[in-house]
């Protein structure tokens, strides 16, 4: 059906009314390339209302996308409702970066996207990050804190200074709980952990974490999916799906941490970014995508704010930052007390959140397209 659309006159789909058009006898031959054709969209960073997220998923409904990831939590906001800990969409949900104000998802919006993206033939797929990425977490849950006392709230664009510490009984209760509640509101087979930046958590800590994490996830019944760094982790449970975020020329050990969900019995999504800015918002009435035979189209934007988006994957070489990206070298807000060094294995932390590591990518908000895993 979405071919036939694709076929069609681009002002058919702005069209309120009865909309007369000639359509040419063609034999319609087509079916996917990938599997697993996803959009992340980054909604823990700046909050879209349901409406806005209902909109997009019609959108990449026309390019046939079959997965919307929600990246619902990170440093700068918890959205999503969790029964057990009712701050977490309190002060955990208020900001977001540089000010623009916060939201959360009640069980109910979540059940609707749910509901929306499955009459467009989508599946959700919910990541809640851990162990890094989660200071709003910490600002809302005192205890999961080793000195018991909650972090102002963060609204800048540093990552890797925040962790969970898996020696705390605590930590274990939150993961629990977190866990349960969003795969039982789920229905997709999907439950993505994060696992990414975990620069202010030791090796050894970060693989304890993972090791645990992973089988508290499995446990709830879904196929755990998480960012290539937990491909460092040699028990993933049996189907851990990888999804693989850096460039399309690997760097550093991201191929070999890749490879080892595949030697595990895994799959893995391909997920590599390029990088634009983007302020307009999703348009009010879908419109015709434009794009190749492989399938790809011109980037999914983010609405209304400076983003990282994905567009057609480039090999070039990284950049110490996003120099096309306003977004990504805008900082503002409090800084956090936690900290660390960049990525070295280091435990200690600083007065303020160091710079990311010279080379490093930023993880995009959306991606397009990401691949079959296999």
């Amino acid at each position: 059906m979405q071919t036939l659309r694709q076929l069609l006159p681009v002002a058919l789909e702005a069209s309120d009314g009865p909309f007369a058009v000639a359509v040419p006898a063609v034999r319609i031959a087509d079916a996917p390339r990938f599997a697993y054709r996803g959009v992340m969209l980054d909604v823990a960073r700046r909050f879209f209302p349901v409406e806005e997220v209902l909109r997009l998923i019609d959108e990449i409904a026309l390019v046939k996308a079959n997965h919307l990831h929600l990246h619902l939590t990170d440093d700068q906001g918890w959205r999503i409702a969790v029964d057990a800990y009712p701050a977490l969409t309190g002060i955990g949900a208020s900001t977001s970066v540089d000010g623009r104000g916060g939201g959360h998802y009640s069980k109910a919006d979540y059940a609707r996207i749910v509901a929306h993206a499955a009459s467009r033939h989508l599946t959700v797929v919910p990541e809640i990050d851990l162990p890094g990425h989660t200071h709003a977490a910490l600002t809302a849950v005192p205890e999961l804190n080793p000195d018991g006392v909650a972090p102002a709230p963060y609204e800048g664009v540093e990552v890797g200074f925040s962790g969970l510490d898996p020696h705390a009984p605590a930590t274990w209760t939150f993961v629990e709980r977190v866990l349960g509640e969003v795969a039982a509101m789920t229905p997709g087979p999907y439950l993505h952990i994060g696992g990414d930046e975990t620069l202010s958590t030791s090796e050894a800590d970060y693989l304890a974490f993972v090791a645990r994490a992973t089988a508290i996830a499995a446990g709830t019944g879904k196929t755990v999916i998480g960012w290539h760094e937990l491909g460092k982790s040699r028990e993933l449970p049996a189907g851990t799906i990888g999804q693989y975020w850096s460039w399309t020329t690997p760097q550093d050990d991201s191929a070999e941490r890749t490879r080892s969900f595949v030697a595990q019995g895994g799959r893995v999504i391909l997920s590599p970014p390029t990088w634009r800015t983007s302020t307009s918002p999703i348009p009010a009435a879908a419109t015709a995508p434009t794009g190749d035979r492989s399938g790809r189209t011109g980037p999914t934007a983010r609405p209304r704010s400076p983003t990282r988006t994905g567009g057609t994957p480039s090999a070039s070489c990284r950049a110490s930052t996003s120099p096309t990206s306003s977004a990504s070298r805008h900082r503002s807000g409090p800084r956090p007390s936690r900290a660390s060094p960049r990525r070295s294995g280091c435990s200690s932390r600083a007065s303020r959140p160091s710079p990311r590591s010279p080379g490093r990518p930023r993880r995009p908000s959306a991606t397009w397209p990401s691949s079959k895993a296999d």
